[in-house]
């Protein structure tokens, strides 16, 4: 369940896609997780949050994957450029569900990093 819910990790090894949506606890600041098994290669994950930057690398071992992840924002955070390391345009945008998303091809036998720069809105006085 720890899987599922904390970390937000669902795989389909068949269509080689990985879906991360992490729901971390708030004093966590970065997440580390090795040897995720897809379709029988292996994937890591490294996620580094700050109030200003969202970063994600993904190591992938094996053929080319399709990565959705979900990050969660803090609240009035909202994304204002994603920058993908090898140049490519995620696909990017608030989903049906009003979080924001970002889906992207990651190359095989590869790590490729994915930073989400974050704004908040100006407090009142």
């Amino acid at each position: 369940s720890a899987i599922r819910g904390v970390l937000g990790i669902r795989v389909d090894g068949r269509r080689r896609q990985l879906r991360f949506a992490p729901r971390l606890p708030r004093e966590w600041d970065s997440l580390r997780m090795r040897r995720i098994n897809l379709g029988g290669t292996d994937v890591g994950l490294a996620l580094k949050m700050s109030s200003d930057v969202v970063e994600l690398e993904v190591d992938n071992a094996g053929p080319a994957l399709t990565l959705t992840f979900r990050p969660e924002l803090a609240s009035g955070a909202r994304v204002r450029a994603v920058e993908v390391s090898d140049g490519s345009r995620p696909r990017a945008g608030a989903s049906s569900g009003g979080e924001y998303e970002v889906e992207v091809l990651c190359p095989p036998g590869r790590t490729l990093r994915v930073r989400l720069r974050l704004t908040r809105p100006a407090r009142g006085r």
